[in-house]
């Protein structure tokens, strides 16, 4: 992926909104790559991990509110939650405005927990989509 002002934006401010989510939840910055321990082909990379594992975080920075946690973003904080064995997810986002600038001081937070119906239909997506790319001797 070609980078562009909208990454160059998240990355910048990532640093800031771990450390924020850290004082308001005690989960500590990761740039992890973390395999389940069910299935070490199955990876996710949170954001934010707690150290007893039981909670994770997850940083994105936009240019509107999200209001509504965007499914896409919602199936990515499932599957982080199946792989490290977590129960909640501390979603946060920053705005952005459009001058690539914060447009608040603050970032938001909402908590999403386990869905273990959706982790299971994400598990079986992956295991078709493992079969289908003949990954099975890995």
């Amino acid at each position: 992926v070609e980078d562009n002002p909208f990454m160059q934006f998240g990355r910048k401010w990532e640093p800031f909104i771990a450390r924020w989510v850290q004082a308001e939840t005690g989960i500590l910055h990761s740039t992890w790559l973390i395999a389940s321990a069910d299935d070490p082909t199955f990876a996710a990379t949170p954001d934010g991990l707690a150290l007893d594992h039981t909670l994770t975080a997850e940083i994105k920075t936009s240019g509107k509110p999200l209001d509504k946690v965007p499914a896409q973003y919602r199936r990515q904080v499932q599957w982080q939650l199946f792989v490290t064995g977590a129960e909640k997810c501390a979603f946060t986002w920053f705005l952005r405005g459009e001058d690539f600038q914060p447009a608040e001081l603050e970032p938001h937070m909402q908590w999403i927990g386990r869905d273990e119906k959706e982790i299971k239909r994400l598990i079986t997506v992956a295991e078709r989509l493992r079969e289908t790319l003949c990954l099975d001797s890995i």
